[in-house]
């Protein structure tokens, strides 16, 4: 979206990028230099998911009850929380972004509060699994800024603190940009190397984004038809399209008859 395309209601410079927020048609957006879309946010309806690879995220959802507690990594304008705090209420959230500005407009423009189960902190995302004593159902990991990847996500140690910070059934979630075939695959060997090969890809039609779901503790059951029932009931909890999740991951990952193999192929 340009700046012509809808009134421009916020701009300011950070550092070295300037954060801007516009809305147009119903849609309130937050992007980095004219070009990076952060978030897009019905004005209407604040805790839908309209960025398809922040719904592809919650694919994580098939594989474990609903969560206790989340960690996120990359507030931008604060998406998933939103999604959480309407369809899971008690589920405690611990949100942390290294801008302050970001934090401060998301607040601002985007709903968000602190709460009992919403924190937010400004702290550099590998500091905070370096250093954090608390442990996580799920950890997100959406780092982007005006550059594009945070480059904290090509580095394996990273994935060592990510998996640190798990509790002992947890899930990482990380989105995925990568274009060039053996930088993905470099990335994916970090990831499987500090979450002993369990991981699942899981493609965005008609987009560039992967997500990876890595896996503290073996899933048990990752049947087509275990997930499809799973799906089924999920679609109509929380509203995203669960079926289709479950197709494109048996599209992405190996699989032996009906069920989804953790290799490489």
């Amino acid at each position: 979206m340009q700046a012509t395309e809808g009134e421009l209601i916020f701009s300011n410079q950070s550092g070295d990028k300037r954060i801007e927020v516009l809305e147009h048609d119903g849609l309130r957006v937050l992007r980095f230099d004219g070009v990076a879309t952060q978030t897009a946010m019905s004005i209407e309806a604040s805790y839908k998911l309209l960025l398809p690879y922040t719904r592809t995220m919650m694919s994580c959802l098939l594989f474990q009850p609903p969560p206790s507690t989340v960690l996120l990594l990359g507030l931008g304008g604060g998406a998933i929380v939103r999604y959480f705090r309407r369809f899971l209420p008690e589920t405690r959230i611990r949100a942390v972004d290294n801008d302050a500005t970001v934090v401060d407009v998301c607040r601002k423009y985007f709903p968000l509060t602190d709460s009992e189960n919403v924190i937010v902190e400004v702290e550099d995302a590998f500091q905070f699994v370096q250093s954090s004593p608390s442990r996580y159902d799920i950890l997100f990991v959406d780092l982007y800024d005006h550059t594009g990847m945070s480059s904290l996500i090509l580095k394996p140690q990273f994935y060592h603190y990510c998996e640190r910070v798990l509790s002992e059934h947890g899930i990482l979630v990380v989105n995925l940009l990568i274009d060039e075939a053996e930088a993905f695959k470099t990335v994916l060997r970090g990831i499987r190397h500090h979450f002993r090969r369990l991981t699942l890809c899981v493609s965005v039609p008609d987009y560039r984004n992967i997500i990876v779901l890595a896996f503290k503790t073996r899933p048990l059951n990752v049947t087509r038809a275990r997930l499809e029932k799973r799906a089924t009931a999920l679609r109509l909890q929380f509203e995203l399209e669960f079926d289709a999740f479950v197709a494109e991951l048996f599209k992405a990952n190996p699989t032996h008859g009906d069920e989804l193999l953790f290799e490489i192929r």
